[in-house]
């Protein structure tokens, strides 16, 4: 078949139905009108079948644009809550971050409340040491006095 440039869909109908008929006569035996009535019958009832295909494709492919839209919206939601996790999670960790700090800085108060504790308690034992050293020497002063028969200097 020669390759032909026939843009014009009228001619290249009318071309193509000349061959058919060329082709249908030249067999050794012509169709019957009955068999041309079969295969007409047969063309329509298949050109209804790929009609019907067709609407049926028409049909899924919307519904495949509808589902996709879908998709489209849905991720897109997936991805603003992805982003929001995103951003709470770096929420979470500044906030962890912060209470660690404050943890170690509680921790490093803590001993050295402790280590002045420790020195409070040292202070006080000295303290309560010379208070019972000054309550037995009034005491002593006093016996001392009572002995020259004088009165008590000091009330214990």
């Amino acid at each position: 078949m020669k390759n032909q440039n026939n843009s014009d869909p009228t001619e290249l109908r009318r071309k193509a139905e000349e061959q058919l008929v060329r082709k249908l006569f030249k067999t050794d035996h012509p169709l019957l009108e009955n068999e041309i009535l079969k295969l007409n019958h047969e063309l329509s009832v298949h050109q209804i079948e790929l009609e019907m295909q067709n609407e049926e494709l028409a049909f899924q492919l919307e519904e495949k644009d509808k589902l996709t839209s879908e998709l489209i919206v849905a991720n897109k939601e997936l991805m603003m809550m992805n982003a929001e996790k995103t951003a709470q999670a770096a929420q979470l960790t500044l906030a962890n971050e912060e209470l660690i700090r404050q943890n170690e800085e509680n921790e490093k108060r803590t001993l050295e409340l402790l280590k002045k504790s420790d020195q409070l308690e040292l202070y006080n034992s000295y303290f309560i040491g010379r208070e019972i050293k000054m309550v037995e020497l009034k005491k002593e002063i006093n016996e001392l006095l009572n002995k020259d028969g004088q009165e008590d200097k000091y009330l214990i």
